[in-house]
């Protein structure tokens, strides 16, 4: 009996002996796999005691883990692809404005932390005159990045065989072919000719502002049809309208992030103030003046609230 007693109690040592070390095996391995950089790995221990306490505290750290890590790969990837996006973008806005014979040039844009769709350029074209334009592709990113790098393109393919309207309208047709239904650019397109004046087109965009020296009013230019890239064609919607300028006036072309911005989640920058600010902006000597007034004007409004949209804003002053 005694022997037996023995024996017995070095069997139920084993089995219990097994009972523990099995689990933790498993605890080991998991870990090991985890290690290795699985993070998928999740262990079923099959107690309710301590060990499986520890084994649903390993599973809850491998599962923060795999979100942490996964996390962290969309973070890098975002960075990366918003780096790439504000390359292109800034490829594409020249480093320098051009001096224009007659008229006073002056850009610029305020990035918002996602790079938004926002770009502008000049086109000199035959006979001493000069297309330019603004544009604000729906979207952030590389994507609108990238369709305002294509429209650029077009707008220097067709900038010299014909007018703004045709320009527009044949970039339209093409850009049209190589985009979805949610991706469009609105577009106020400008010529400036030394011996004509200056006129522009509007699609689907803000509409331009014109300061009148004599006066001291602002006069909002034709508001947009649509914007490029919505339909095959555009040419019932957009028409070419001249503006007489007189010397002091000044024409602006800016993005809808100027009237959008936010000082709050409740309250915007608004057409209205941005007009009431140009006025006061009048009297200032040259389009730089001018286009760094509108940018502080707007940053004292903003404050430290964070901007979703670029801002981009062009002056044009008749000299």
């Amino acid at each position: 009996t005694a022997v037996f007693g023995f024996l017995l109690g070095i069997v139920l040592s084993v089995i219990m002996s097994m009972q523990v070390t099995k689990p933790v095996r498993k605890l080991v391995a998991g870990a090991e796999e985890v290690a290795k950089g699985n993070l998928k790995t999740r262990v079923n221990v099959g107690t309710s005691d301590e060990i499986g306490y520890l084994g649903e505290s390993f599973n809850k750290m491998t599962e923060d883990l795999e979100k942490s890590f996964a996390a962290r790969l969309y973070k890098e990837r975002v960075g990366k692809e918003l780096e790439l996006a504000r390359k292109i973008q800034d490829e594409i806005i020249p480093k320098v404005v051009p001096e224009l014979d007659g008229l006073d040039v002056a850009a610029g844009i305020l990035p918002a932390t996602e790079v938004g769709g926002d770009m502008y350029d000049f086109i000199p074209v035959a006979g001493g005159a000069t297309v330019m334009y603004l544009g604000d592709v729906t979207g952030h990113g590389v994507p609108a990045s990238m369709i305002g790098a294509v429209a650029n393109s077009l707008f220097y393919s067709y900038s010299g065989v014909g007018n703004l309207k045709e320009i527009v309208v044949n970039a339209n047709r093409i850009l049209k072919k190589k985009t979805t239904a949610t991706m469009f650019m609105t577009l106020a397109m400008l010529k400036w000719d030394p011996s004509k004046g200056l006129s522009y087109v509007n699609a689907g965009h803000d509409p331009v502002l014109h300061y009148s020296k004599a006066s001291g009013q602002i006069v909002e230019g034709t508001k947009g049809g649509l914007a490029v890239g919505m339909v095959a064609d555009i040419s019932a919607q957009v028409q070419e309208v001249s503006l007489a300028l007189e010397s002091g006036d000044f024409v602006v072309v800016y993005s809808d992030g100027v009237p959008e911005a936010w000082k709050s989640e409740k309250e915007q920058y608004g057409m209205e103030r941005f007009k009431e600010s140009l006025k006061k902006f009048g009297p200032l000597g040259t389009a730089e003046e001018i286009k760094n007034a509108i940018f502080a004007d707007l940053k004292s409004f903003c404050g430290d609230f964070e901007q979703k949209d670029d801002i981009t804003v062009m002056v044009l002053r008749k000299s």
